[in-house]
């Protein structure tokens, strides 16, 4: 019977449209995922579920058994730089995360060798598998902090200097003096 041949012709088309789509969610779920140069975490709120090779990289574990099932205070000294506890600190990040649906701070980590570095932290909250889930897109800020530090000791520099320093635009107008300019 054609008509049979046709629809199972049809149905045959339809299964293979859905097979090609769920291999380039794949893909893209690779490519987004797996070959960031940042690290992305999966966590609920609890502990962490799932992690990238980034991840692995930047907290010096050699396996994922080596990272899942911690909580993000695991891989963090005692305290914060603020001098807050960092279980407790980071539980406020993620409850705030749930509530907001994201929350962007600072943090200092620290590596399964001990090592620690401040890193920027973006928590985003999103359901997976019916469940509730956090996304963390994690930088490791090291160099920006040391940069940071190298302005402010410059600047400062300038500002208790006994010579004038004047800053000039590129038309040479003056945009700035220090103190010892103004006594001139």
């Amino acid at each position: 019977d054609i008509s049979f041949a046709l629809d199972n012709f049809d149905r045959e088309a339809r299964r293979k449209r859905v097979e090609e789509s769920l291999k380039d969610m794949a893909v893209k779920y690779h490519t987004v995922f797996e070959l960031s140069t940042d690290a992305i975490m999966l966590l609920d709120e609890k502990a962490f579920f799932d992690c990238n090779e980034a991840t692995l990289r930047m907290l010096g574990c050699p396996t994922r058994d080596d990272f899942i099932s911690k909580h993000p205070a695991e891989f963090s000294p005692p305290t914060q730089p603020g001098g807050e506890d960092s279980m407790s600190l980071a539980n406020q990040r993620i409850a705030t995360a749930i509530k907001n649906g994201s929350n962007r701070f600072e943090w200092m980590h620290r590596r399964l060798d001990g090592a620690e570095f401040p890193a920027e932290v973006l928590l985003t909250a999103m359901e997976l598998g019916g469940k509730a889930a956090l996304k963390a897109v994690v930088r490791d800020i090291t160099e920006r902090k040391r940069i940071e530090r190298e302005l402010l000791l410059t600047q400062t520099a300038i500002e208790k200097s006994q010579s004038a320093f004047f800053k000039l635009s590129s038309t040479g107008m003056v945009q700035s003096v220090n103190d010892y300019a103004c006594h001139m």
